[in-house]
């Protein structure tokens, strides 16, 4: 039944989020994931070294903000309003590399620190009505999937969920280590 699920709406799943790849080819795995996770922050790491050993698996992140981590919806969005300067992955790695924000969520100062971010802009951005309505777009299809926590890797045949090594990744994908 969930492979079934996946198959038929592999398009939709795959077809929305952050490339963390950087490629324009097919999706290979969909991450929905929480940045106020520790488990997806313990993660981070695992799928950094899986695109760089295997460049040709295509990566897409999706946000799955869980209920009462009360700073990971402004910090996917803020994940959102970099990737629309082309900075998502300056934004998704300060986001899993420091845990300041937790406590301090000053979207903008994080975002500063990156001069290529034009900060007029993101911070109309965070308070775009559009930019939360595509989170919550990306909470919907994980609920519609029945993910329940995070962090989720969705393949087209399957999904995994809590967090797996290099070398379960390889597996489940079939690729040689």
């Amino acid at each position: 039944m969930e492979s079934q699920l996946l198959a038929t709406n592999w398009t939709a799943i795959s077809a929305v989020g952050q490339r963390l790849d950087g490629g324009s080819g097919p999706v290979t795995l969909v991450e929905f994931s929480d940045y106020q996770c520790p488990y997806c922050e313990a993660l981070h790491p695992v799928i950094d070294s899986l695109i760089e050993r295997h460049p040709d698996v295509g990566v897409r992140y999706r946000h799955f903000p869980i209920r009462g981590h009360v700073a990971a919806k402004g910090a996917a969005i803020s994940a959102t309003c970099a990737g629309f300067q082309g900075e998502f992955a300056f934004m998704h790695k300060s986001l899993f590399a420091s845990r300041e924000w937790h406590a301090d969520t000053n979207w903008v100062a994080i975002a500063a620190r990156n001069p290529k971010i034009d900060t007029a802009d993101f911070t109309r951005c965070l308070s775009d009505p559009a930019v939360l309505a595509s989170v919550e777009d990306d909470v919907r299809m994980a609920l519609k999937l029945g993910i329940t926590g995070t962090p989720t890797i969705v393949l087209q045949n399957r999904m995994i969920q809590g967090i797996v090594t290099l070398a379960d990744l390889e597996a489940a994908l079939d690729l040689d280590s």
